[in-house]
């Protein structure tokens, strides 16, 4: 049961998800409709929450590196 407790710590707001990426909470609605945007957890019908290590991943698939930058490690 610890285990538990401890994920629903980690879970945050779409409040608080939307200032992590930030956008508004309106733009991850959205995201949500279109089926796009990080991944969530929905609890009931209108409590959706959002993990902080899917925020972090989400950010770090659209990490995008300049060509140049490319080129320069190359």
């Amino acid at each position: 049961m610890v285990e538990l407790a401890e994920q629903l710590e980690r879970l945050r707001s779409e409040r608080e998800a939307a200032a992590f990426l930030n956008l508004t909470p309106s733009a991850l609605r959205k995201w949500r409709q279109l089926k796009k945007g990080p991944a969530f957890v929905r609890l009931s019908g209108r409590c959706v929450k959002y993990r902080i290590s899917d925020l972090e991943k989400f950010l770090a698939e659209r990490v995008v590196t300049p060509v140049a930058a490319k080129a320069a490690r190359q």
